[in-house]
């Protein structure tokens, strides 16, 4: 049975089945989003607590999980006027901006604001009425609009539910995976590997209950089936039609170089080739390698390295050499013919 506190939970990365007495996580900071425990009898949620994020005058997902919820019913509450706004499906508040988001036989209670505004920055609380009651907390900040370069670099929330703030336009249905970066790495040995992987489609705005989504391996293997919770992370980020996936592993051995792959079902895979060289080798923590095409047309291409000055000069001192032997010859004819 799992105990839950005001701390976030610490909880293993296994696979979910009828009776799992082992959980999946997704990080995003220190909060952890809980996928499944052992049954209880008892209704109970993924999590007490959450952050999340919305961006100004865009849509966000704020999302509730719970188990064994049976005959129980499902509250949203706005914790700064104690004003509920949906129980079930049912909205009651009279705010057009929210609504509520639940498939059938699933687990999510999800409230969505559309046209997020400053006032709606706060905290609020997805309840079950069991006595006592349960329920998770979410406190929610609202930023400004603004150009972001990654979806990494805001906190969209502990749990990779989308919360919309990217334009869409030009994206298509199709789901597009890619590694962000060169296709070979080198990483010095006892460094940190960082990989980044972005998905885009319309798909993904029907696939948000499937965070997350994303999927890491090493030569075929998951990675996080392959190292212990304290070497390697996985942090998925959404954003309506696109995503991030970053995955971190620190202390790399030579062991754990090979062919790294970012893996989402239903979409191609792409992937990245990371050599693990001695400390002394890397004068950084990681760096680029070109590809040998690059490398080849860079030595055809370069003619003003040192290697294409000291063939010239080879050259040229052959056809001197060549030139004085000839003035020697013809020298020599011309004095035995004298003679």
């Amino acid at each position: 049975m799992v105990a839950f506190t005001g701390l976030p939970l610490e909880v293993c990365a296994c696979e979910r089945g009828p009776r799992v007495t082992r959980s999946r996580v997704l990080e995003a900071g220190s909060r952890k989003w809980f996928y499944g425990s052992e049954d209880t009898g008892q209704p109970y949620l993924a999590t007490e607590e959450l952050n999340m994020t919305a961006i100004l005058d865009y849509a966000v997902s704020l999302p509730c999980r719970v188990f064994n919820l049976r005959d129980r019913t499902v509250s949203w509450i706005r914790s700064r006027d104690l004003t509920v706004l949906a129980v079930d499906r049912l909205t009651v508040t009279t705010d057009s901006r929210i609504s509520v988001s639940h498939v059938e036989e699933s687990e999510d209670w999800i409230l969505e604001i559309r046209g997020v505004t400053k006032r709606d920055q706060g905290t609020y609380e997805c309840q079950v009425n069991t006595h006592p009651k349960v329920s998770t907390k979410i406190h929610l900040k609202v930023l400004p609009q603004q150009d972001h370069t990654s979806i990494l670099d805001i906190p969209i929330s502990d749990t990779g539910v989308v919360s919309d703030h990217k334009d869409d336009s030009g994206v298509g249905h199709e789901l597009r995976v890619r590694v962000i970066g060169q296709r070979r790495l080198l990483v010095a040995e006892g460094a940190q590997l960082q990989l980044v992987c972005e998905a885009t489609g319309r798909q993904l705005a029907q696939r948000r209950h499937e965070a997350p989504l994303v999927t890491w391996t090493l030569d075929g293997f998951p990675v996080t089936s392959q190292w212990p919770q304290d070497k390697v992370l996985v942090r998925e980020s959404w954003a309506g039609v696109s995503l991030e996936s970053e995955l971190q592993v620190t202390g790399v051995a030579y062991g754990d170089g090979g062919v790294y792959s970012c893996n989402i079902p239903g979409a191609s895979p792409d992937r990245v080739t990371v050599t693990i060289v001695p400390t002394h080798t890397v004068g950084v923590t990681s760096k680029l390698a070109d590809s040998d095409f690059e490398e080849e047309e860079k030595e055809v291409e370069d003619d003003t390295g040192p290697a294409a000055s000291a063939s010239r000069a080879a050259v040229l001192s052959g056809a001197i050499i060549l030139a004085l032997l000839l003035i020697q010859a013809a020298l020599c004819v011309f004095y035995i013919k004298k003679v």
